[in-house]
């Protein structure tokens, strides 16, 4: 399994760092002249070697004449952790506001304690329990929300390009959700390196997220009962993990300042006309900014006549879209649309800085042959 044994410091909140896996197929017919490299950017709740990744990669490697890969970006897991522990007041909170007493045997197993519990309660007739009875996943890994996630990609795009002598003109992504939304946030960080990216649903920057910001999840099933996590960042003002407007202003896709920068990335944006995750409204504004800045934007939003069960499935968040299909479509487009002559070079040959002001500080992103650093000044 490719690897990466240092990635990115976490410069917001200063939490260690693990070792950076990565799954990468090659074409059949091996890599030539013309080869590029897809990024296929998965959401929160799949991962970069789950079954669909291992059928997606190959047809992506052969069908475009690419290296396929997939990266275990930071807080990829932190949707998937279920080594949780009860609050240290859950069922004191449990008896205040459910009237439920729970006497805890010593030397039970806790998660099989857990499911008993909350086979019991649903039984009873119970939906959710109060916002007070949670529990606390343990684990070293929270959601970073963008920063993290784009530098562990662009650390891993450097040496896939370099490795295998990558065509610099063609440099793509595809993601869905949180997947789509990193797909546009690299081309704000990386305004030389893509080609095009695609967005299936993404956010467009922290509010979209809600509670995720904060560690917040649901424990799924038929009960649901709110999940925390220590190592997130905090909504209160006194404490060094608080989610200011500087961390607010770095993750949002339409602050028109963000992109002086000139950039030939082509970005193509398929979203849902009603979404209750992801705020279609949100992506016009996005839209608006890219192309008042004189960036290739396409937003499609898709209504009920686009659900033809092949490409575009439901009417929700996510489509269940194709992304072998939405990769040929926009393939198509790009090849149509775009000169073929374009740029031989990506931000990590030019050296590029990015400079981006967020409220009160900087981040300051310096391309080099390793990836992407960023200075927080």
């Amino acid at each position: 399994m490719p690897l990466i044994t240092t990635p990115h410091p976490d410069l917001e909140l200063g939490y260690p760092r693990q070792a950076l896996n990565y799954s990468l197929v090659l074409p059949d017919g091996g890599v030539g002249p013309r080869t590029g490299v897809i990024f296929y950017i998965f959401g929160f709740g799949s991962s970069y070697d789950d079954s669909y990744a291992k059928k997606l990669l190959p047809y992506l490697a052969n069908d475009h004449d690419c290296v396929a890969v997939a990266v275990d970006y930071q807080g990829a897991e932190a949707q998937n952790n279920r080594e949780l522990r009860f609050d240290s007041d859950f069922f004191v909170n449990l008896q205040k506001h459910h009237g439920v007493t729970v006497n805890v045997a010593s030397g039970m197993d806790e998660r099989l304690f857990r499911l008993r519990l909350f086979s019991a309660l649903s039984e009873s007739g119970l939906k959710e329990l109060h916002e007070s009875c949670r529990l606390i996943k343990l684990g070293d890994t929270y959601i970073n929300f963008g920063v993290l996630s784009a530098l562990d990609l662009l650390q891993v795009a450097a040496k896939v390009i370099a490795d295998y002598d990558i065509n610099r003109r063609r440099i793509f992504a595809i993601g869905s959700s949180y997947g789509g939304y990193l797909a546009l946030l690299l081309t704000k960080l990386a305004p030389n390196t893509f080609r095009f990216v695609v967005d299936n649903c993404g956010y467009s920057g922290a509010a979209d997220a809600g509670g995720v910001i904060y560690g917040l999840t649901s424990l799924s099933g038929p009960l649901r009962v709110l999940l925390i996590s220590p190592q997130a960042f905090r909504n209160d003002p006194a404490s060094p993990a608080y989610f200011n407007p500087t961390r607010q202003a770095i993750r949002d896709l339409a602050i028109p300042d963000h992109y002086q920068l000139p950039s030939a990335t082509m970005a193509y944006s398929y979203h849902g006309e009603v979404d209750n995750v992801a705020s279609p409204e949100a992506k016009a504004l996005v839209s608006a900014c890219l192309r008042q800045m004189g960036r290739h934007h396409d937003l499609r939003f898709i209504g009920p006549a686009e659900l033809d069960g092949h490409l575009f499935k439901v009417p929700e968040h996510g489509l269940k879209a194709s992304m072998r299909g939405l990769m040929r479509l926009s393939m198509d487009r790009w090849l149509a649309e775009a000169p073929q002559d374009g740029p031989e070079f990506t931000d990590f040959d030019l050296g590029t800085v990015t400079i981006l002001a967020c409220a009160d500080f900087d981040y300051m992103f310096t391309f080099g042959q390793d990836g992407a650093r960023l200075t927080i000044c």
